[in-house]
């Protein structure tokens, strides 16, 4: 599904594969890059799931969230840390959450972020 391409191929190919037509949904929030970052590969499957929440997150409930709170992923054993909340910007692993709600239905929220997360940075729930 996510295996090969660019961060933008991500959200339609979420949205293709998960609906209720075609079976039980993942509520899910999806954080979607509006940069690739040298060094993080768009196209590996760890990447892509460290951007996916397993729980419908909008914009408003991140933001009621205190700093260094975390976020689980799908990526087994790595949460996305909230770094700031403030009315100057919430960014989550560093990175600003510059569109947010980009996409809001009732299965699914997609957030446009700066540039993608560092999971081998901020993704251990240990490092806080």
């Amino acid at each position: 599904m996510i295996s090969g391409g660019s961060f933008e191929d991500w959200s339609p190919a979420f949205l293709a594969t998960n609906d209720e037509i075609h079976g039980q949904v993942l509520t899910s929030t999806l954080f979607l890059p509006k940069t690739p970052v040298e060094g993080i590969n768009a196209t590996s499957p760890l990447v892509a799931a460290y951007h996916i929440v397993p729980q419908l997150l909008h914009f408003y409930n991140i933001s009621l969230m205190e700093p260094l709170s975390r976020i689980p992923t799908l990526l087994s054993g790595n949460s996305i840390l909230v770094t700031n909340n403030s009315a100057s910007g919430l960014t989550l692993d560093g990175v600003l959450v510059s569109e947010p709600d980009l996409f809001v239905s009732p299965y699914i929220v997609i957030h446009r972020i700066a540039s993608p997360f560092n999971f081998s940075r901020y993704g251990g729930d240990d490092l806080y």
